[in-house]
């Protein structure tokens, strides 16, 4: 399948069924008729079959870029990079990661940001950054999944990234009124986005219902647990209702996850 297919943003509705393809991943997510989770695994797996001279074409219609243009991007794209590595308090928490995670969602970068001054308009306006972000660079969840947590809710000590069955996480999920296992939650959305789908007469989830085939069938759900063991993520899915950041948040968790890359983080 080729990749530029990705590109079709207006696309409803995509039958692909009848096709022999060698991807059994896709194959399946074809099968099952969900048009918006096949576009967004063609455009993170599937290669673009643009020719050299196609895009050789290309280029000379949009016109040669001036070397100032090339160095002057040169300089975003190492700033954007660019780290500067602070030393830390012997007794700030730490984030230890265990091997279970490891073959399932591998990277994770976590900061701390303190001060924050909200007000109703600009955090309308984080939230709506996290969303974008999700959408832009972090590929759909695709490459990478944000989640942002009020730093004075979570429980004292260090926090544990791992991975557990399904049936074995337990947690609030963010804007939820009682505990679900992590197996429960999972049924529950897949529901939910049947039932919208009918609803609707569209192939297309919306919300948090559209990340669920990022886990489906996997033995291992990837969480972050708290200093009392509770569970405050379940990447890439949601957060936990305990640590919900609010127009009262003071000082900011933030933690990025990844199954790809570090470098995404």
């Amino acid at each position: 399948v080729p990749g530029e297919l990705a590109e079709c943003l207006k696309l409803k509705e995509l039958n692909l069924k009848g096709n022999k393809l060698n991807d059994n991943r896709l194959n399946k997510l074809v099968n099952q008729c969900r048009t918006k989770q096949v576009l967004d695994y063609v455009k993170q797996h599937c290669k673009k079959s643009t020719s050299p001279a196609t895009q050789s074409g290309k280029n000379k219609k949009k016109g040669s870029k001036t070397s100032e243009d090339d160095k002057l991007a040169e300089e975003v794209e190492a700033l954007t990079h660019q780290l500067q590595v602070m030393r830390v308090p012997d007794e700030s928490r730490v984030v230890k990661i265990t091997d279970h995670v490891k073959t399932v969602r591998a990277h994770i970068v976590c900061c701390i940001v303190r001060n924050l001054v909200f007000t109703e308009e600009n955090f309308k306006k984080f939230i709506q950054l996290q969303t974008k972000l999700h959408e832009g660079i972090c590929e759909k969840r695709n490459a990478a999944t944000l989640a942002t947590h009020d730093l004075d809710l979570i429980a004292p000590g260090d926090l544990t990234y791992t991975a557990k069955p399904p049936e074995e996480i337990k947690l609030r999920p963010l804007n939820r009124v009682k505990d679900y296992t992590a197996a429960a939650l999972f049924h529950r959305l897949q529901t939910e986005a049947d039932n919208l789908r009918r609803e609707k007469k569209r192939n297309v989830y919306s919300g948090i219902h559209k990340y669920l085939y990022l886990i489906e069938g996997k033995p291992l759900f990837p969480c972050l647990l708290d200093g009392a063991n509770q569970v405050i993520s379940f990447p890439p899915i949601t957060n936990s209702d305990i640590t919900k950041m609010s127009v009262n948040s003071r000082n900011m968790f933030v933690e990025v996850t990844s199954a790809t890359s570090q470098k995404i983080c």
